[in-house]
């Protein structure tokens, strides 16, 4: 996956404590990838959205690598043409 731009990132939904966090958004050639990173519990969402195929796998090693997470569940959808 290749950058697109500059990755935006924005703490808000503050007037919520049950959603407060940082969301991040980071365009790419083949389309998106946003997460948003929850201030109460740690909890990290994140979506990788690409018209182009690409590792799962790769992809839970990168977070891995960078974020650390106790665990992941994965969830993947194909959408049909």
């Amino acid at each position: 996956m290749k950058a697109y731009g500059d990755p935006q990132l924005n703490h808000f939904a503050t007037h919520c404590p049950e959603a407060a966090g940082y969301t991040l958004t980071q365009l790419i050639e083949t389309s998106l990838i946003s997460g948003h990173f929850v201030d109460k519990n740690g909890d990290a969402y994140i979506d990788i959205f690409s018209c182009k195929e690409f590792s799962i796998l790769a992809a839970k090693d990168v977070v891995n690598e960078f974020l650390k997470p106790e665990n992941i569940r994965t969830t993947f959808l194909m959408r049909q043409a």
